[in-house]
């Protein structure tokens, strides 16, 4: 080998050939990422990206900008356009989509991303005059499409949705942060969820647990709001009395486990302030409402094991029941049962004048009450003997 000036060494023979075609990689590679860059930064890939998506869905769909940040690709202002015959806000939009792929294992075929994040996404709900829905369309064209035998497995690393909403009708929940970790498509594996939302009455909740879709989906999450404004779900209803429930609070906890075609659920919800009527006014109620039932999705039938509502130093109520071909003829049965009742409340309750002087005292319990309605049948108190 040669010195060059007396500091620098130049291999000679293969070495040196190796070299120059190491660095002429590096450079085409240089000259790509530069030319890349400059694509990006014209319209041109954001309409491309467009009429591609919009030819492929035939329904209009645009994205305002496309950029590259590093190995991640950004898009904003992501819209699809609602059909002809519908006003409104777009079916979906979202203020930035940033998708980070795994590029090597994109470009050997297979659907594997790090990272998708949403910000500002929301998916708007509905219906037209006609009574058909802004997604129906859409929905009867993918289901139309022939799947691909065996469909290619999608692996998201981390799925996320920051400031979304939901809405049908112009109804529904906002603030959607939504966090999925491992999620497959083909469901090899469980998936992480963390989600949190705000309903219509500003009321927080978070959804917590694992799930695994695929042809053996599983799910087992918890539901839980530790705070509830009941004055507020009230106007949301626009119930008749809403002032019972000016002061109320309440708290919700629901659990879900969803395996072999089989939903258990089981959850409790208590509730503090209620006002009930009274001759002097009104008499703040609590209590606790708790209930367990099972679904069976093959034999399309759900049970009520139990639900209790206790009404501190009121009452105590108790019921159970079951509901079979819930997607066809809907036949019920319901047993239900008042356990107890303190008849010293009634003092409280009614006026002087409707007691005539009496004061009442003790406990009431009645025996269980129970009846089956079919299909259609008009619905009928049970006969006065039963209690």
């Amino acid at each position: 080998m040669k010195v060059d000036s007396g500091t620098t060494l130049i291999p000679q023979g293969p070495v040196r050939i190796l070299a120059y075609i190491a660095a002429g990689v590096f450079c085409v590679c240089l000259l790509a990422f530069v030319l890349l860059h400059a694509y990006l930064a014209t319209p041109l890939p954001a309409r491309q990206i467009s009429r591609l998506v919009s030819s492929s869905l035939q329904q209009e769909f645009t994205v305002r900008r496309v950029s590259l940040s590093g190995r991640t690709v950004v898009l904003d202002g992501v819209r699809l356009r609602n059909p002809k015959g519908f006003a409104g806000p777009d079916v979906a939009a979202a203020e930035t989509v940033v998708i980070k792929p795994q590029w090597l294992a994109l470009l050997r075929g297979k659907r594997r991303f790090d990272l998708i994040a949403i910000d500002g996404g929301n998916i708007n709900l509905l219906k037209n005059d006609a009574g058909a829905w802004n997604f129906s369309d859409l929905q009867r064209r993918l289901a139309a499409r022939k799947p691909v035998q065996p469909p290619p497995e999608t692996v998201i690393g981390k799925l996320l949705v920051r400031k979304g909403a939901l809405t049908v009708q112009g109804e529904g929940v906002r603030g959607v942060d939504l966090k999925l970790y491992n999620l497959t498509s083909g469901g090899s594996r469980n998936a992480q969820v963390e989600l949190a939302f705000e309903d219509a009455a500003a009321n927080r909740y978070q959804l917590q647990g694992t799930a695994r879709p695929g042809a053996e989906a599983a799910v087992d999450l918890t539901l839980s709001a530790p705070v509830l404004s009941l004055r507020r779900v009230a106007t949301l209803l626009k119930l008749k009395n809403p002032a019972a429930l000016e002061k109320a609070r309440g708290s919700l906890t629901v659990n879900g486990v969803l395996a072999r075609g089989e939903l258990r659920s089981s959850g409790s919800f208590r509730f503090t302030d209620v006002s009930l009527p009274a001759a002097g006014g009104t008499y703040p109620v609590a209590g606790t409402l708790q209930f367990n039932g099972f679904y069976s999705l093959t034999e399309d039938r759900a049970d009520l094991n139990e639900a209790t509502l206790d009404i501190e130093k009121v009452a105590q109520l108790h019921a159970e029941g079951s509901l079979s071909g819930i997607r066809k003829e809907r036949r019920f049965a319901l047993l239900f049962g008042v356990d107890q009742v303190d008849l010293a409340l009634l003092n409280v309750l009614l006026p002087e004048e409707a007691r005539r002087g009496v004061l009442l005292g003790g406990s009431f319990v009645a025996n269980r009450c129970g009846w089956r309605v079919p299909q259609r049948e008009a619905w009928r108190a049970p006969p006065a003997s039963c209690c």
